[in-house]
């Protein structure tokens, strides 16, 4: 089933309130004005709040689980269903979506 294919307007944080800045690649192929976000681009968390005595600080987004069929320059682009995971902890991070035309599977 198509699901909405996520942009760098979508909204990324960790469990710890810490925000998710999107370095993308992707400057041509764009939904409502805005870049989507393939899984090739840079996710950094700043503000990670996680307490010392719980672990390391949240610091970067993976995308194990990106797009199957849609991608922008060969690169799997995300969607509001993509399975992520923080690291260096093994958890995965809060995506708000924004709404998208662009449907991918």
């Amino acid at each position: 089933m198509p699901t909405p294919v996520l942009t760098i307007a979508a909204q990324i944080v960790c469990p710890h309130s810490g925000s998710v800045v999107i370095v993308t690649k992707n400057g041509r192929v764009t939904s409502g004005g805005q870049p989507l976000i393939t899984a090739g681009d840079e996710y950094r968390v700043m503000g990670c709040k996680n307490p010392p005595t719980a672990g390391p600080m949240c610091a970067s987004v993976i995308w194990p689980m990106p797009a199957l069929r849609v991608k922008v320059g060969g690169v799997p682009v995300l969607l509001s269903t993509s399975l992520g995971q923080l690291l260096p902890l093994p958890a995965p991070p809060v995506v708000t979506p924004t709404p998208s035309r662009v449907q991918g599977t």
